[in-house]
């Protein structure tokens, strides 16, 4: 096992190409539902979004997830004006909603949206869970990245699973604007010298400057 070396996995439909039980020995950091689809134990699980906790997992999962051992990660989008600290408290204050984030190991405060940055007080988010895991993995000290279900695009079905009852032409919307993010994030550690990997046969991260196609893991 290279500790030099991670693979994220995100909700892309092409997760479901990927024989992921070779990622056994492996560290993996695993996205949102990513988490609870993996027939393999990941070492990260990251998420910045608030709704997946209260809305999109059952409380079952919510229990098999905080009784397991992978380090739980939650990270803060304060480069968006709604969400605020209150008295040590994290507010969204469009609702009002107060967070319980009791269920996370790790709280990380990111004050920014891109591009990628070196140190941890600039973590920057990409308004996406997915683009999360790429920061975190760089900042982790993992040089050799590889990337499975990180599509931004579909064929067929928004995701590799039907939990989210996503509205195809919102998300299409989401994953345009999260392309450009993913592009200079990408590129800017291409520049640094990290290999960055896709296992992904559909995605649009294939082409660009800084990511190897590798076909799937079979």
């Amino acid at each position: 096992m290279n500790k030099d070396t991670v693979f994220i996995i995100g909700g892309g439909e092409s997760v479901k190409e990927n024989n992921l039980l070779h990622l056994e020995n492996q560290d993996v950091i695993a996205v949102n539902r990513a988490y609870f689809d993996l027939p393999i134990t990941a070492k990260y699980f990251v998420t910045m979004d608030y709704s997946f906790v209260t809305k999109y997992i059952d409380r079952q999962e919510y229990n098999r997830l905080k009784n397991s051992s992978v380090t739980k990660i939650f990270i803060i989008p304060f480069d968006v004006d709604y969400i605020k600290e209150k008295d040590g408290k994290i507010v969204d204050i469009r609702f009002p909603l107060i967070y319980d984030l009791s269920l996370f190991n790790i709280i990380i405060k990111s004050p920014l949206k891109e591009p990628i940055h070196f140190n941890w007080s600039n973590f920057c988010n990409g308004h996406n869970s997915g683009y999360c895991a790429l920061q975190l993995a760089a900042l982790l000290g993992y040089r050799t990245i590889n990337l499975i279900g990180i599509d931004l695009t579909f064929k067929g079905q928004t995701h590799f699973h039907n939990k989210y009852n996503t509205n195809k032409n919102t998300f299409k919307k989401k994953l345009d604007e999260y392309y450009k993010v993913w592009e200079k994030g990408i590129f800017r550690l291409w520049e640094e010298g990290y290999e960055i990997n896709s296992y992904s046969s559909i995605s649009r991260l294939n082409n660009i400057t800084g990511v190897s196609y590798k076909g799937k893991i079979y």
